[in-house]
């Protein structure tokens, strides 16, 4: 079963697109295929802070939407205070299925000092500020603060509380749209993540936010956003929405050895490679061959440990370090030295404890998964790269897309280096086998590898397969 990753940070993306820009209460409605999932609220006033005149900005969005089948229930607190224009400290605090993440950041000129609460896991993570960097709280607000863009493009960040990482914006007026009878020039807002277009007035007032992958936000009143959603039989599913049909179809996904895809998206500008995964430019697309692992050296735990000590690391939602993670990953270890073996033995044995759960909205750290013995992909994945490190077994995360029933959803795995390669392992199937059908989109800790472009407007051609 494999279960999609787009609910990580949906919410969190919602929370960004207008924020601040707000300047007083005002409520959206949030969409999906044309279906109410949800509202946001947003507000700001003047404050005085470190007695400098300051502005909070307070959002609130709560969301319900489906996720293979199952029912995912969101609810995103901000607040985000501002000196001059830049902000001064931003706090998140994110729930769903009874499991809460609070992240509160404080900036500073050269970098940003995030205390993070993850369901009761507590962390510290310093993240340095690129020279000359531009951070905001969302889109609208660096774009308010540049009026003068029309005609050209802007540059920024924006702290993302999900992966606690920063991510690059680019902001540029598109050609006009007919949006209910009216022509507007939408801003173009790239990120790293999907593609969103906001419409202004000519007042500067929001008409309308939309997503690459389908999410809309409209101005409501306060009555018709906390109205309560109807509930159908089935809520619009993230996964389906996002899912990639190749064609001609892949033909037993489970048993396919290599699989040459052109993949086209128009917002792909990048594509991880790797050593089971080969890539090519190619006129408007990426012509990606990927081979199923086979007979792959395999080397001593000790020899790749020394070899690539950066990935033994722990890091925000991996606690390798912790005793607890280091004596399980003792046990089931045990006396194997053998890194491929040793791995499998992980791999094997989160998936012999773990039950598939599509609700759960948030990014969790690997004891909090450890403990409920609960989650999807890439909870499995979480754990499964905790225990590979503290067993000293050098591991990234990755994300990307697995074939199911001839279907590409989005997924995630760990690769681990065994001497000679980077080599995948999948927890999520029985069987120890990893297909030809997982295509990599990106790789690292938490605050890259999942940080992946979520395709618009894709189409994935196969071209051999065997």
């Amino acid at each position: 079963m494999h279960l999609g990753l787009k609910h990580v940070y949906i919410g969190s993306m919602i929370t960004f697109l207008l924020g601040a820009a707000v300047l007083e209460s005002q409520y959206f409605g949030v969409y999906l295929q044309g279906q109410r999932v949800g509202y946001a609220l947003y507000e700001s006033n003047p404050i005085v802070f470190a007695g400098k005149s300051a502005e909070r900005s307070h959002s609130l969005t709560v969301l319900k939407i489906g996720l293979i089948g199952s029912e995912v229930d969101m609810r995103i607190d901000s607040e985000t205070i501002t000196v001059a224009n830049r902000p001064v400290r931003m706090k998140f605090v994110t729930s769903s299925a009874g499991r809460t993440q609070t992240v509160d950041a404080r900036f500073s000129p050269t970098m940003v000092e995030a205390n993070i609460n993850n369901n009761g896991a507590a962390s510290k993570t310093t993240i340095q500020l690129p020279k000359g960097a531009i951070v905001y709280d969302d889109p609208v607000t660096a774009l308010q603060a540049h009026p003068g863009i029309v005609g050209k493009e802007l540059s920024f960040y924006i702290f993302d509380p999900s992966s606690v990482a920063l991510m690059k914006n680019r902001a540029f007026f598109g050609p006009k749209e007919d949006v209910d009878g009216v022509s507007i020039a939408p801003v173009i807002v790239e990120d790293p993540r999907l593609t969103t277009k906001v419409y202004l007035s000519s007042k500067g007032d929001i008409v309308k936010v939309g997503t690459s992958i389908g999410v809309e936000m409209k101005p409501l009143t306060k009555a018709e956003a906390l109205a309560e959603i109807k509930e159908s039989s089935t809520r619009p599913d993230l996964a389906e929405m996002t899912a990639l049909r190749p064609s001609p179809s892949i033909r037993n996904p489970m048993n396919t050895r290599f699989l040459k895809l052109k993949l086209s998206a128009e917002n792909l500008k990048t594509l991880a490679s790797g050593d089971f995964q080969k890539i090519e430019k190619v006129g408007d697309g990426w012509v990606v061959s990927i081979t199923q692992p086979e007979k792959v050296v395999s080397l001593a735990i000790s020899a790749c440990s020394k070899m690539q000590p950066s990935w033994l690391k722990a890091s925000h939602l991996l606690p390798s370090d912790h005793p607890k993670m280091i004596a399980l990953a003792k046990k089931i270890v045990g006396s194997q030295t053998n890194s491929a073996k040793a791995a499998e033995a992980i791999r094997s044995y989160v998936n012999s404890i773990m039950t598939p759960d599509a609700g759960i909205g948030i990014l969790r750290d690997a004891s909090e998964v450890l403990k409920t013995k609960v989650g999807v992909c890439r909870d499995y994945a979480i754990l499964t790269a905790t225990l590979c490190r503290a067993a000293k077994l050098p591991t990234k995360l990755v994300s990307g897309l697995v074939s199911f029933d001839g279907t590409f959803y989005y997924h995630a795995w760990v690769e681990v280096f065994t001497g000679s390669k980077w080599v995948p392992y999948d927890s999520i199937p029985n069987s120890p086998e990893f297909t030809a059908t997982h295509v990599k989109l990106s790789e690292g800790n938490v605050d890259t590898a999942f940080a992946f472009t979520v395709l618009s407007g894709a189409k994935v051609e196969v071209l051999e397969q065997k």
